[in-house]
């Protein structure tokens, strides 16, 4: 990171986005890329060392509530194999593999997200 967060940009954007959505949403696209790039420097460094260190599967079994587990199929960050794992680990748990999606899903594909959520809030006892 060196050179700044600016040379991260193309990265991040295939990570984050399907090439037909980048094609077709540049503005999403760039708004993000904004957003990113406020980020302070040090803190994306630790953030990243951070995430890449971190274990929770033993907390998983713990978890008891009304969980969806939701993912891109092209998300290469959180694969469908660990949002799978996930699932397998949290008990109740609904999975589901969003077609040609990447690592943004609720900007990719907001509709089905709110869904997903909507179906995850009526599970929810009242």
């Amino acid at each position: 990171m060196r050179e700044g967060l600016g040379s991260l940009v193309p990265f991040q954007t295939t990570r984050w986005f399907g090439d037909e959505f980048r094609a077709e949403h540049a503005d999403v696209v760039n708004r993000c890329i904004e957003v990113f790039l406020r980020n302070d420097i040090g803190a994306y460094g630790e953030a990243c060392r951070m995430l890449g260190r971190a274990d929770l599967r033993s907390a998983l079994p713990r978890l008891k509530m009304p969980t969806a587990v939701v993912v891109g199929e092209e998300d290469y960050a959180a694969p469908p194999a660990m949002a799978e794992a996930l699932h397998r680990g949290i008990a109740g748990s609904t999975y589901k593999v969003l077609s040609k999606a990447r690592h943004l899903t609720p900007l990719e594909l907001p509709d089905v997200i709110a869904a997903e959520l909507a179906a995850l809030m009526a599970r929810i006892p009242q």
